[in-house]
């Protein structure tokens, strides 16, 4: 008895230390301050991704570690689903257009969709190879579009119960993308090459491979205005592509570790590279040269617009939101509060809130200020 009990007790010692070493991990940084509106605490493991809803700007979904996603109100920080099903980490998230559904992709390897009015889960899509890299719903209907970790896309329309495979990566499909014009797929790979499809034919356009990127492709964006697609790869430069004629319009060539995420200004001329450099650089489109430059403490990991503003927010390593004026690259805004690295962020609809999610378990409301 006496011994049953002193492994009942090295148990119980055992287990405590580890929630410790998990609190120890979740905590990597001392705020100077936290200026966040609202903090979200149910997530028990990191969130790795933040979305908030095309129409209604009080409604956030988060997805994390823990196998959940959440859909809740910013407004008043409660919960208004819990989406449980998945069996590993909910690493990517989206909104369809109309806002009546929510996708979730998984290192699972499933996606699901989920009617948000409900909460009800509508679908699941298994087959995907290892994992789901991203998700994409189409800009006009409710077709979804995602990448997986063995080279393939998937392309499905819930309503119909239609599907189609592209297949064509040598390797994890790590990012990808509809045009504005919803007429194409764009994709780029972990072999280093940008394929564009197209769902009506199920066959590849054009495949950008030869003088492209020499390494994997990690982030690629359409342009909300121009038939252009900017990629950002682990070679550190990023490449601009016109989608009308094919080719590749220049390499952008500043940055001395891998881009990891860009952005077009829906109102300027101008792209926006974000690096694990930590520096973030503004390009003009015209001419393909630096026009301003900024940077966090640390690496880059997103840059996102405010709607109908001339400002671009970003979050990095160094556990910092920082919101900067595409014009001038001054910073306007700087945001503390998280405790570990901030994994995703995205604005809402209204511009007024920057939603964050982080390895240190919670997602964060920040408020732009905007009127």
């Amino acid at each position: 008895d006496e011994d049953e009990e002193e492994e009942e007790e090295e148990g119980e010692e055992e287990e405590e230390e580890e929630e410790e070493e998990e609190e120890i991990q979740a905590v990597v940084f001392n705020p100077p301050r936290d200026d966040s509106k609202f903090t979200f605490v149910i997530h028990n493991d990191s969130v790795f991704s933040v979305k908030s809803h095309p129409i209604q700007s009080n409604i956030v979904a988060s997805g994390g570690g823990d196998d959940c996603a959440y859909v809740w109100d910013l407004a008043s920080g409660t919960a208004i689903h819990k989406l449980s099903g998945h069996k590993d980490s909910v690493s990517v998230l989206g909104f369809s257009s109309d806002g009546a559904y929510l996708a979730t992709g998984a290192l699972d390897a499933t996606v699901k969709v989920w009617e948000l009015q409900t909460g009800k889960e509508l679908a699941t899509y298994e087959g995907l190879g290892e994992s789901v890299e991203w998700l994409k719903w189409h800009p006009k209907g409710n077709v979804l579009v995602a990448g997986d970790g063995e080279g393939s896309i998937w392309l499905w329309n819930p309503a119909m119960g239609t599907s189609q495979v592209f297949s064509g990566h040598a390797g994890a499909v790590l990012c990808g993308c509809f045009p504005a014009d919803g007429r194409l797929i764009c994709s780029g790979g972990e072999d280093g090459t940008v394929r564009i499809w197209s769902p009506k034919t199920n066959a590849a356009v054009h495949n950008f491979s030869n003088n492209l990127h020499q390494d994997a492709v990690l982030c690629i964006k359409s342009s909300p205005t121009f038939p252009l697609l900017l990629t950002g790869s682990a070679d550190n430069t990023s490449a601009l592509i016109n989608l009308e004629t094919k080719k590749i319009v220049g390499k952008l060539s500043a940055h001395t570790a891998p881009v990891e995420t860009v952005a077009f200004s829906p109102s300027f001329p101008v792209a926006i590279t974000g690096s694990l450099d930590s520096k973030i650089h503004i390009w003009d489109l015209n001419t393909l040269q630096i026009r301003n430059s900024c940077a966090h403490n640390d690496a880059v990991i997103k840059v996102e617009y405010i709607p109908n503003q001339p400002l671009f927010v970003s979050c990095s390593v160094d556990c910092s939101v920082r919101v900067w004026d595409v014009r001038s690259a001054n910073c306007v805004a700087e945001f503390y509060g998280h405790r570990n690295t901030i994994l995703d962020l995205d604005v809402s609809a209204d511009g007024r809130a920057i939603i964050t999610g982080s390895d240190d378990k919670t997602c964060r409301i920040f408020a732009t200020g905007i009127a």
